[in-house]
């Protein structure tokens, strides 16, 4: 179909080119629901979804929903998410502030405590949430997406990249 041929064609330019390499997280941070992760160990051979978000941003409680909705649909497969905490202001950067809202409001995937938006300002990321797509082969940003209302984008264009990387895939949990 003619959206899978652009997306293929797209991704074959992504992984050719020099690209924004993501790049593991920085060491040291703080994790909730996770041992701390890797880009090159639990996350290799995953197609990876970050969520910038911060528990007082109301746009980013409204994206929960697609969050768990793609993290069911694709449980099976070479999919993970990792919501990316990103404070706006000083008293968000708190860990024990940031496991309460992960408990209220049921968040089961991992979560890293970024509070001086290292990987934030690393992707170029400028709002609350923002969805950056990682690609499993190369580590390279393949989609960034800024606001509510993603959940039909993100649905299809996940199962078209995990078709396209299909290879380089590694389904085992995280």
């Amino acid at each position: 179909d003619g959206l899978r041929e652009e997306v293929f064609e797209f991704l074959d330019g992504i992984e050719s080119s020099g690209g924004l390499r993501v790049g593991d997280f920085p060491m040291g941070l703080e994790w909730l629901n996770s041992k701390p992760l890797s880009m090159k160990k639990e996350l290799k051979g995953k197609l990876l979804l970050l969520d910038f978000w911060t528990y007082c941003c109301i746009n980013c409680m409204h994206v929960l929903p697609d969050l768990a909705y793609l993290e069911e649909t694709y449980a099976s497969d070479a999919f993970a998410v990792v919501g990316v905490h990103s404070a706006k202001f000083d008293n968000e950067q708190l860990s024990s502030q940031i496991r309460a809202a992960v408990l209220r409001y049921d968040i089961a995937h991992p979560v890293v405590n970024d509070p001086d938006m290292r990987l934030w300002q690393r992707l170029g990321i400028d709002s609350w949430p923002t969805f950056a797509l990682v690609s499993p082969r190369s580590g390279k940003l393949i989609a960034k997406l800024s606001g509510e209302g993603h959940r039909s984008d993100l649905d299809a264009l996940i199962p078209i990249a995990l078709d396209y990387y299909a290879q380089d895939l590694d389904a085992r949990p995280v």
